[in-house]
């Protein structure tokens, strides 16, 4: 089915269609389209349709299960985060003596999810002679024991039991599915929709606009001069038309994503680091971690700061931060408070030890922060009411709560109003600590120190992707890039170690297994055979398609991926103008200022043999430090 004739459908009858994405990005990408396909048609009222991906889908379907009351023991779905939580206590209740109980809880449920998304969960544990997988299986036990205990199941099994509900005629199958993405289906996928066509439901396949493109090869110096050209190219795009839609694949995004995003800037909006609240006019598909938010990391070490000992550079970082109550007016006197601290503090404190010395600091450097102390009042109420005792997760999350209240510059009354991001953000938050709270049903009774961690470690594995628009630049991974189409598309890193991507099967599955079933990164050939039909799928959704690769990275050689090395070279645009550039351009004003301040003769000049040093070394370094009794800033001891 064609785009226009899919939206044709959806125009007519929305509520007897479901399209099902393979990914979130290509969701709201058709729901973007299909608004404005209708606001090209002069509507201006129409009916949301149901555009959904693949987990949304399925939980949908089991939710009906769940409301319906002839149905009984239909059980609650467990959360990743709960998930998560259940599988580190039955490692960590395991007698293994595990480093990272955490690590092994991760590299297990990924195990467990693709055991059953490929169909080999049962046949797993006749391979218990490898001691990874026996060790696995007696995992798996354990953990299915604790979550029918807990009356629930789990994501990973979710769409195996709603094939079992509509094989059973228990829930009602939609009259039409049309699939969108699905270029290689799990057997797990391909068994539902199977169920859903034996009751009935008509199961079509989205096809995206294909190009018969002339694709050419970028070849750059490095990952660096890479990033430079691909920036130069997008900026020459969006000159010759600011609505067309841009692509940007890079396979190994989360890697590269830093480097790129400074390249991107630096060519598409140059005078960002002048008015950083300026929209970019790209958007990134993979999101950071929310704790690297700077809000979210302030409020993450407020709680750390209060409740175990950190580093003193997160105190100092606390105290100095821009979302402390008060620091608006306090900023300066702040500064010499923090000064005066590192004078009286270890490397590493705890929070009774910063507030005496805060309260000493502020009474010796004569500076008002009364908003300062009163802030590290209140957190020290806070924590004697919280830090000796146990809890449920619940009933930290509420106690979580109540610092943002209790010391933040945005609260109600604050003097911090929070632009678009930081909002986003904060309201991300809030879902967290939901998503904490709801431990109660996987977790027991936390200290303090391990609710923060915990607290800390969901924080690290929750994406956070601001929205800001639809942009016309959009950088994506390979499975984002699914069935979008562009007008201009390259392709980044296809070099001949990342593509083909090298095999990563799952050490704790049997490698018979993993190959037999055809899953991803088990082996080479089936590697190979994946990459080529990805990148002829990249191929051909855009008129203009370029691929680039490095050549050398560091002091190694690096050759291009033999699936593009016979494309024909590509030539590189001009060079996208920079903020460097547009200074250079400009007449600078200068100023000749060879008088330095009166030197008082009262004033002993100290130094004694450093100011004769000082001054062959450097003589503005001698000036600075005998003349204007510069002192760099101290370190605690």
């Amino acid at each position: 089915m064609q785009r226009d004739a899919l939206f044709d459908l959806l125009a007519l009858s929305p509520a007897a269609v479901c399209v099902v994405t393979s990914n979130r990005r290509l969701a709201r990408s058709l729901t973007a389209e299909f608004d404005q396909y209708q606001t090209d048609r002069s509507r201006r009222v129409w009916e949301t349709p149901q555009i959904l991906p693949f987990a949304a889908f399925v939980a949908s379907l089991y939710d009906s299960a769940q409301h319906d009351p002839n149905l009984a023991g239909v059980r609650t779905p467990l959360t990743r985060v709960q998930e998560r939580a259940l599988w580190e206590a039955v490692i960590g209740d395991s007698e293994l003596g595990l480093l990272s109980s955490t690590a092994a809880a991760a590299l297990a449920a990924d195990a467990w999810t693709l055991s059953h998304q490929w169909n080999i969960a049962s046949r797993v544990r006749r391979y218990t002679s490898v001691a990874d997988t026996r060790v696995f299986v007696s995992w798996a036990d354990e953990y299915q024991r604790r979550a029918a205990a807990a009356g629930a199941t789990d994501l990973a099994r979710l769409p195996d039991v709603v094939r079992d509900y509509v094989d059973s005629n228990a829930i009602a199958a939609p009259q039409r599915v049309v699939l969108a993405g699905f270029d290689e289906t799990t057997v797990q996928q391909q068994r539902l929709f199977d169920a859903l066509v034996a009751r009935g439901s008509l199961c079509e396949r989205f096809e995206p606009a294909q190009h018969d493109a002339k694709p050419q090869r970028a070849t750059c110096r490095d990952a660096r001069d890479e990033n430079e050209k691909v920036a130069d190219w997008a900026a020459a795009r969006l000159a010759a038309d600011r609505h067309a839609r841009i692509g940007i694949v890079v396979p190994d995004l989360m890697s590269r994503r830093r480097s790129l995003v400074a390249a991107l800037d630096s060519a598409l909006v140059p005078d960002r680091l002048l008015a950083p609240a300026s929209a970019r006019p790209y958007t990134v598909s993979l999101g950071g971690a929310l704790s690297d938010v700077a809000v979210v990391a302030f409020l993450l070490r407020s709680i750390r700061l209060t409740l175990v000992r950190v580093e003193f550079e997160e105190a100092s970082a606390v105290l100095r931060s821009p979302y402390f109550s008060g620091a608006t007016h306090e900023r300066d006197a702040r500064e010499l408070v923090d000064a005066q601290l590192r004078r009286r503090c270890q490397r590493s404190v705890d929070f009774e030890r910063v507030f005496e010395a805060a309260q000493a600091s502020a009474r010796d450097s004569g500076v008002e922060v009364a908003q300062l102390l009163a802030g590290l009042r209140t957190l020290n109420d806070w924590r004697r009411q919280h830090a000796t005792r146990s809890r449920r997760p619940s009933e930290w999350a509420s106690a979580f709560a109540q610092v943002l209240q209790l010391i933040s510059a945005f609260s109600a009354g604050g003097d911090r109003v929070l632009d678009s991001a930081e909002y986003q953000a904060l309201a991300r938050w809030q879902d967290l600590l939901a998503e904490f709270a709801a431990l109660d049903r996987t977790v027991g009774r936390l200290a303090a120190a391990a609710a923060v961690g915990k607290l800390e470690r969901i924080a690290r594995e929750t994406i956070f992707q601001p929205e800001g628009g639809t942009p016309p630049v959009q950088v994506l991974g390979v499975l984002e890039a699914n069935a979008l189409t562009f007008d201009h598309l390259w392709i980044m890193g296809l070099t001949a170690d990342a593509w083909p991507p090298p095999s990563k099967p799952n050490p704790l599955l049997p490698i018979e297994l993993q190959r037999a079933a055809g899953m991803p990164g088990a082996g080479a050939a089936a590697e190979l055979q994946r990459a080529r039909r990805q990148l002829q799928r990249l191929l051909q959704s855009a008129p203009e398609v370029i691929v680039s690769h490095a050549t050398v990275d560091a002091d190694r050689k690096l050759a291009p991926s033999p699936l593009i090395a016979s494309f024909e070279q590509w030539e590189a645009p001009a060079r996208a103008a920079r903020l460097i550039d547009a200074m250079a351009a400009v007449a600078l004003m200068s100023s000749h200022d060879a008088v330095a301040p009166p030197w008082r003769p009262l004033m002993p000049l100290r130094g004694g043999a450093a100011v004769v040093q000082n001054q062959a070394a450097c003589p503005f370094r001698a000036f600075a430090v005998h003349r204007l009794n510069a002192r760099a800033i101290e370190s605690p001891h």
